[in-house]
């Protein structure tokens, strides 16, 4: 039994981020102790008590190495120009080529298909077992100093190598940006080698049906794949910040990623969503939208919300945004209504902002747009309000 293990934070930021990289109370080797008295060292049971990992995404940053662009193709013409023949004469008529012999064709061989291989079939070995015991993980920026997302009490046992086997994992909490989204989450487990995966199952987060499913190959930088999705289903009600309600006639949403879990310049993932007839009910009133959506991709460490909106007849909200594992960012929102409902809006969401408003006209139609744009980094970034308006500096 080995006791209190730490890993510390890197030096650059162990003054913002007090807790350590990893954390273990104690881990226990069990060995096999039949094959340890033949003088061969197996593990049978690995058990891990209280280990917990604060992961800084700026370290995430420090990983991720760029991928060196390939060099440029050579372009082969399809029809090379021929070159040009030699002069001739004008008065001697140039001759004619003779033709060409008779080629007799003779018909292909029959394609040998090999026998298949006969794969040695690997002798039965006992399986190993890692035991966690009430296990937690979090994802933070440091300089920011707040949680991107954290899975706290996770407790159960993991099959790894050996023989088949099958388990589960029961997960007490898992929150994103300080908001709970699942409790006791039991996942299935099954193991048979390279692969250790989770079945598709089904769980309810806030009250709405949700498959997951998960694979993970015990190769080289460990391949990982997560699935997620959520069918097609009536939102009745979602709770959401500054005391505003949610529901739709039909929600719609699926997620995916893909990657070598030990390599973050691999990571790849994608997030899609769709709304319909979407009801906001705010302190004072409610705002519906005839559909909405959004599309977020993940690539080399850059996660890009390509494109969101909420569309109606009398009101609509635009925008994007991308942001960097180092922390930078740059994101747009658009508002469109009618003059006066989109000045409403643009008060109503910055209310302590001396000045006016700048509006931007929309041609063709009765309609205004109000577009906030923000960039810089987590830290520190500049916001403008309208076009060519106010520019002021926002702090966490």
């Amino acid at each position: 039994t080995v006791h209190s293990i730490l890993v510390l934070q890197p030096d650059a930021l162990r003054a913002q981020l007090k807790e350590p990289l990893v954390a273990i109370q104690t881990i226990r080797f069990t060995p096999e102790w039949r094959a340890a008295f033949h003088g061969k060292l197996e593990i049978h049971r690995l058990e891990i008590d209280s280990p917990r990992m604060v992961l800084p995404i700026e370290l995430i940053a420090h990983l991720i190495r760029q991928v060196p662009a390939p060099p440029p193709a050579v372009v082969v013409a399809a029809n090379p120009t021929p070159a040009p023949a030699a002069t001739q004469s004008p008065a001697i008529p140039p001759t004619s080529p003779a033709p060409a012999p008779p080629v007799a064709v003779v018909p292909p061989a029959p394609i040998q298909v090999p026998p298949a291989p006969v794969l040695p079939k690997i002798p039965p070995q006992p399986t190993l077992w890692v035991e966690l015991k009430n296990a937690s993980f979090a994802l933070v920026s440091a300089k920011a100093g707040q949680a991107f997302t954290e899975t706290t009490d996770v407790t159960g046992s993991i099959p790894l190598f050996g023989d088949p086997a099958k388990s589960s994992l029961e997960i007490g909490s898992i929150s994103a940006a300080g908001e709970p989204l699942i409790s006791q989450l039991k996942l299935p487990l099954q193991w048979d080698f390279p692969m250790l995966s989770i079945p598709p199952f089904e769980t309810e987060i806030h009250g709405q049906k949700c498959l997951f499913s998960a694979k993970l190959a015990y190769f080289a930088q460990l391949p990982l794949q997560l699935e997620a999705q959520v069918p097609a289903q009536v939102l009745s009600s979602l709770s959401l910040p500054f005391s505003i309600k949610a529901s739709a006639q039909s929600i719609a949403a699926s997620a995916r990623f893909r990657g070598l879990l030990l390599s973050p310049n691999t990571w790849e993932g994608e997030l899609r969503t769709e709304l319909t007839e979407a009801t906001f009910q705010l302190p004072d009133h409610a705002v519906t939208f005839d559909r909405g959506g959004s599309v977020t991709l993940l690539r080399g460490g850059t996660l890009s919300c390509v494109n969101a909106q909420l569309v109606s007849d009398e009101l609509s909200l635009l925008g994007n945004g991308t942001l960097c594992a180092d922390g930078r960012l740059a994101a747009a929102v658009r508002v469109v209504s009618s003059p006066d409902t989109t000045r409403s809006i643009a008060e109503r969401i910055f209310p302590l902002v001396p000045g006016p408003r700048p509006l931007t006209e929309l041609s063709g139609s009765q309609r205004a747009a109000f577009d906030v744009e923000a960039a810089g980094t987590l830290n520190q970034a500049i916001i403008q309000l309208g076009k060519n308006g106010l520019i002021f500096e926002i702090k966490p």
